[in-house]
C-alpha cells in the first residue's frame, strides 16, 4: 500500500526484523570469506552473501542498512590487511556488481512503476517528512516521560505500551506502542538500574569476545568469533531504530557468542595443560 510492491519479510513479523536477522549470516559469511578458512566453501559463502545481500536490500529497512554498514566496519577494521588481497577485492567487487545489476533490473524491467520508485526515494531521502520517522520521534518523548515518572525502577518490563495508553482494560485496536529505540525502552521500563545492568552485560560480552579472538589459535574459530561480534555490533546499531526484544535471533546470537567463547577458552586451556 505504501511502496506499490511487497517488502520482503520472510517469516518475520516485519521487514526490519528480517533485516536484523540477516546481519548474522551476512557478517559470518563475509568474515569467513575474507579469512579464507579451509572448513567453508567459498562458493557457498558467496551464495549466502549474494542472496542475503539482495534480500537485505529488498527489506527497504533503513536501520538494517545502517546496521549492516556498522558490521562491515568491524570486519574491515579487523581484517584490513586481508582485504587488500586482489582475490578478495575482485570477489567483493563482482558481488556488488551483481547485486547492483539485480536491483536495477528489478526497477527497470518489472511493473513496479514510477510511483513505487518515488515512494522508495522519499523513504530514504525525505526522512524528516517520513511518517515512520515522525512516529519514532513521538515515541521517544513518551519514553522520556515514562522514565521521569519512575527514574530508578521504570514503569515495569513490557509496560511502556500500557503506560502510553493510560492502562486500558482491553488491548488497543492497533496493539501496544513501542519506543523504537532499545536504550530508551530499557530506561523507560526498568529505569537506570535496568539500563546499567544491560550495559554491564554487553561490556562483559564484548570483553570476553575480544579476549577469545586474541587468544584463539584455530583460524576458523577466530573468524567465527569475529563474525559474531560484527553481527552483534550491527544488531545493536539497528536496535537504535526499533526495540522489540521477543524476536529470538538476538538471544540466539548472544548464546552463539558465549558458546564460541567457551569453546575457544576450553581449547586454549587444554593446549596450556599439554
Amino acid at each position: 500500500m505504501v511502496f506499490g510492491f511487497p517488502r520482503v519479510q520472510s517469516t518475520a513479523l516485519e521487514p526490519l526484523y528480517l533485516a536484523n536477522f540477516l546481519l548474522i549470516p551476512l557478517s559470518l559469511a563475509i568474515t569467513l570469506t575474507i579469512r579464507r578458512t579451509e572448513h567453508f566453501s567459498w562458493r557457498l559463502l558467496s551464495a549466502v552473501i549474494g542472496l542475503g545481500g539482495l534480500t537485505l536490500i529488498l527489506t527497504l529497512s533503513r536501520g538494517g542498512y545502517i546496521g549492516f554498514i556498522a558490521s562491515l566496519c568491524v570486519v574491515a577494521l579487523a581484517s584490513l590487511f586481508k582485504l587488500l588481497q586482489p582475490k578478495i577485492m575482485f570477489g567483493f567487487a563482482g558481488l556488488i556488481s551483481v547485486l547492483t545489476i539485480a536491483v536495477f533490473g528489478v526497477i527497470n524491467f518489472s511493473n513496479i512503476g514510477q510511483k513505487s520508485i518515488d515512494e522508495v526515494e522519499r523513504h530514504f531521502v525525505n526522512i524528516s517528512q517520513d511518517a515512520s520517522a515522525l512516529h519514532r520521534l513521538g515515541s521517544f518523548d513518551y519514553a522520556l516521560t515514562a522514565y521521569q515518572s519512575a527514574p530508578f525502577t521504570g514503569v515495569g518490563i513490557g509496560n511502556f505500551g500500557p503506560f502510553v495508553a493510560d492502562y486500558p482494560a482491553v488491548l488497543p485496536h492497533d496493539g501496544w506502542a513501542i519506543v523504537n529505540n532499545a536504550p530508551l525502552e530499557i530506561l523507560a521500563e526498568t529505569g537506570v538500574f535496568g539500563l546499567f545492568t544491560a550495559l554491564a552485560f554487553l561490556l562483559m560480552l564484548f570483553t570476553l569476545s575480544y579476549k577469545a579472538i586474541f587468544i584463539a589459535k584455530d583460524s576458523a574459530l577466530k573468524a567465527i568469533m569475529l563474525g559474531l561480534v560484527a553481527a552483534c555490533v550491527g544488531v545493536l546499531v539497528q536496535y537504535q531504530f526499533f526495540s522489540t526484544f521477543y524476536i529470538m535471533h538476538i538471544w540466539a546470537l548472544f548464546g552463539l557468542m558465549i558458546a564460541t567463547q567457551v569453546v575457544i577458552f576450553n581449547q586454549e586451556s587444554r593446549h596450556d595443560e599439554s
